[in-house]
């Protein structure tokens, strides 16, 4: 038996015409026209959600040309696809077993973030608890914001079901990991999921760094405090010599700096210092000098007689000697169609195999 939806009210179709009106009297600065208009933000939602459950369920989408409710949504507001499948995804469940939380949203007490929090929170729980801790998570959802909501609900979650905890530690797993990429301007872009235990210890000790080296007539703000923190104590382990960080090319964790000798010696137009591995990297005078206080300088003569860098068929690996240089003449790796550029994504390789009869000389190897 086919389920026939029932008539639309005129009191809808008249709701474009007291919005057109609305917004052709522009700014009032009435403060009750702020408050009603931000109270019926929550309420069409909730409504505009209930009638989403709707249309899904009487399958009326098929009226409008459009094969699902989801591809109505995506039409009506210009979304994609998963945007669209979700807001479906969330009306199905405030229209069933989330009723109450759909109502709260339809009288303006709670706000769309609310309920798909409340959704996060109770995914995978048994739907008897679900409705028996409806009155509860309403209660909470009324008085917490959207955040603190999924997380507590969350938290009771995995507290009532060990195999949700378990669920729940496998994914952070899953998510942990740290890379840093280089814009075109020569910053560099962080984007990491740490572990508790990891954001817990990096917090605590970027807090005691910003917090203890502040001197009065400090203008950075805390962000930049924050950043210049970590790097003191990046330098502080690059600098340890009992901490055992990896080599490569003999030579251990570092960064390497390419500089002619016009310009170590600030001669007027001399090419400004660069960063290896750095997209752009260029180095302003003040930095380069800064970083040279407590740099290793090597030279390189990379056009002249490189016999002393030449281990013929005495051995197949590198010497330290020759990785430097490798990664002064290179920069980045020499592969078509590679884009590593920091040394200790690459290695030295050889050009003509070693075990064909390839040599450990500079102009066999390649930096890849």
């Amino acid at each position: 038996m086919a389920i026939t939806a029932p008539p639309v009210p005129s009191t809808a179709v008249e709701l474009y015409d007291v919005l057109d009106r609305l917004g052709s009297l522009g700014p009032t600065g009435d403060p009750r026209m702020c408050t009603a208009l931000l109270r019926a933000v929550s309420t069409v939602e909730g409504l505009a959600l209930r009638e989403v459950a709707a249309v899904d369920a009487y399958g009326s989408h098929v009226e409008v040309g459009q094969p699902s409710a989801a591809a109505l949504v995506q039409a009506a507001v210009d979304c994609t696809q998963a945007v669209a499948s979700g807001t479906v995804r969330l009306a199905r469940r405030l229209a069933s077993d989330l009723r109450p939380v759909g109502d709260l949203l339809i009288a303006g007490r709670l706000t769309r973030r609310h309920c798909a929090a409340v959704v996060h929170g109770v995914r995978g729980l048994d739907a008897n608890i679900v409705t028996n801790s409806l009155d509860a998570i309403c209660n909470l959802a009324v008085v917490t914001d959207p955040d603190t909501l999924a997380r507590e609900l969350r938290l009771r979650a995995e507290a009532i079901s060990p195999t949700l905890a378990d669920h729940a530690r496998a994914r952070l797993e899953d998510r942990i990991g740290l890379s840093c990429s280089d814009s075109p301007d020569g910053a560099g872009h962080l984007s990491a999921t740490i572990s508790p235990e990891t954001v817990a210890l990096l917090n605590a000790v970027l807090d005691a760094t910003v917090h203890g080296a502040r001197i009065d007539g400090d203008s950075r703000s805390t962000p930049r405090r924050r950043h210049d923190a970590l790097l003191d104590l990046l330098r502080h382990a690059a600098d340890c010599t009992g901490l055992a960080l990896p080599s490569q090319g003999g030579c251990r964790a570092q960064i390497t700096i390419i500089a002619t000798a016009a310009t170590v010696c600030g001669a007027d137009g001399a090419a400004p210092a660069r960063l290896v591995g750095s997209l752009h990297g260029l180095l302003t005078r003040e930095a380069f000098l800064r970083m040279c206080c407590d740099a290793d300088i090597s030279t390189a003569h990379l056009n002249a007689d490189l016999a002393s860098l030449e281990l013929s068929r005495l051995s197949r690996t590198v010497s330290t000697a020759q990785w430097r240089a490798l990664v002064a003449r290179d920069q980045h790796c020499v592969a078509r169609g590679c884009h590593r550029r920091r040394p200790a994504q690459c290695q030295a390789q050889h050009v003509i195999h070693w075990a064909n009869g390839g040599r450990t000389n500079l102009d066999n190897l390649a930096y890849c």
